[in-house]
């Protein structure tokens, strides 16, 4: 019987280019999962967030670097991404104990995930991105849904001059493409 092997696929061939002092790299070592607070359980779900983090949830549109390589992301009142190094697992307890009071899904393959970072990557986004990125607006750990060209997207700003933006991955390359083109264009 043959021994199969599951791998993981790349969107964007593990792109990693840089174009005019942006750095844009497919970020391919996520796991995602949503976690999403069922109705009239936020109370037991706090509970066990602080229990298992030993942290509160965090705020509407804030994150949480909960271990390196693993943050939270609060996108709704009940809803949340963790997004976690899929090369350094987390232990099967904390999944278990988690799923025990949220609504879980693993979103992974729906997501394709891009770092851009570098000198001009505000100049970069404010082309495509509707919002306000300035420090005073988007704080670092800061994390929005927006819209970037046609495209939905999640944008979590990890540093002043570092973002994660999340497209659905069935968009990958036109996603890719209206990052690339906002580079050429500065």
């Amino acid at each position: 019987m043959h021994k199969l092997k599951l791998q993981k696929e790349s969107f964007l061939g593990g792109l990693a280019k840089t174009i005019n002092n942006v750095s844009i790299k497919e970020i391919m070592d996520h796991r995602i999962t949503s976690l999403a607070i069922p109705l009239t359980n936020e109370n037991k779900c706090a509970f066990q967030f602080k229990r298992i983090f030993n942290k509160l949830i965090p705020d509407i549109e804030k994150s949480l670097i909960i271990s390196k390589g693993n943050v939270i992301f609060r996108l709704a009142a009940d809803m949340l991404f963790l997004c976690e190094n899929s090369n350094k697992k987390m232990p099967k307890a904390t999944i278990d104990f988690l799923k025990r009071s949220f609504y879980s899904t693993d979103q992974s393959g729906g997501w394709c995930c891009l770092q851009v970072s570098g000198n001009n990557v505000l100049r970069m986004l404010e082309r495509i991105c509707p919002l306000d990125l300035s420090e005073e607006r988007f704080k670092t750990l800061d994390v929005k849904r927006t819209s970037m060209e046609h495209l939905g997207v999640i944008i979590f700003k990890k540093s002043p001059k570092e973002f994660f933006l999340y497209s659905a991955s069935s968009s990958s390359k036109s996603f890719l493409h209206a990052v690339e083109t906002s580079c050429k264009n500065l």
